[in-house]
């Protein structure tokens, strides 16, 4: 596609723009050939992760029903006593004292109610990154909570779940946390992110 050579490993099922042979990009990928080469390897990423999750689906629906004023506690109830085959399959969300059928608009809400949820001071777990950092990090006083570490199980099988079923959730966590989860290497400029005043200090 518009020129810009690319590899496929057909061991890993991967594809790369770097020449496997020099571990260099081959072409004529000036800045705008890199950034286009890494929009199509990050769309091309998309589809295939989408692609695994459809595959993976299973048949059926799984039921999950919270009530509004207290989705939180509702939600740790139906997602943690289920297994992980169950949340594969379709979701199927209903608020109680509400009738309907949901196609896909009640289980949006619940994600995006569950997720801003998820910031209440309350269980103590996330804090913004910083005063102009809206990023989520976690609150290293979570361990009041005499709960937290099942809370964090829980809401990893929720950010989970939204990754397979393609749900938007409501904020996103600093790129030390996505590195951490990914067992990416942390790097100085990481900490920016995280705190601004130090990283400047350094």
């Amino acid at each position: 596609e518009q020129g810009v050579p690319f590899f496929i490993d057909h061991h890993s099922k991967t594809t790369t723009y770097n020449d496997p042979r020099t571990g260099k990009p081959v072409g004529p990928l000036g800045v705008v050939g890199v950034q286009m080469a890494m929009e199509k390897s990050f769309r091309w990423k998309i589809a295939q992760f989408r692609y695994l999750c459809l595959s993976n689906s299973v048949p059926n629906h799984v039921k999950i029903t919270v009530s509004r004023n207290n989705v939180f506690e509702d939600s740790f109830q139906e997602i943690m006593r289920k297994n992980a085959v169950d949340l594969r399959r379709r979701l199927y969300i209903q608020f109680r004292g509400e009738e309907g059928l949901d196609y896909g608009g009640v289980a949006r809400e619940w994600f995006f109610l569950l997720s801003h949820e998820v910031l209440n001071p309350m269980y103590c777990l996330f804090m913004y990154a910083g005063n102009n950092n809206y990023s989520l990090q976690i609150n290293p006083a979570s361990f009041v909570n005499p709960d937290h570490l099942k809370y964090f199980e829980y809401i990893g099988r929720f950010i989970a779940m939204a990754l397979f079923h393609g749900k938007f959730i409501y904020s996103g966590f600093t790129m030390p946390f996505y590195k951490k989860m990914l067992n990416k290497k942390i790097v100085l400029k990481d900490i920016e992110q995280v705190d601004s005043e130090i990283y400047n200090s350094l």
